[in-house]
């Protein structure tokens, strides 16, 4: 379903929400494995971090590692 979205421009993958955060950030702390995989190839950026609160400044690799997603921090290293 995201898929088309991405593909026809539809959605910047890139846009942050009310919060500050990208999908890919988002997806990364919940380990939504095929979600993170269609970001990164429609230029979801690794380098993208939480914003604000008690987990504000995290990367993607650090929120997806303290969350315990296997799988989503093992993508952010490839």
């Amino acid at each position: 379903m995201v898929e088309p979205l991405l593909k026809g421009g539809t959605y910047n993958v890139n846009r942050r929400d009310s919060n500050g955060n990208t999908a890919l950030v988002i997806a990364n702390g919940r380990g939504q494995v095929d979600l993170i995989q269609s970001f990164l190839l429609y230029g979801g950026s690794v380098k993208d971090s939480t914003v604000g609160g008690l987990f504000g400044g995290k990367s993607c690799l650090v929120w997806a590692s303290s969350q315990g997603c296997v799988e989503a921090v093992r993508l952010m290293i490839r």
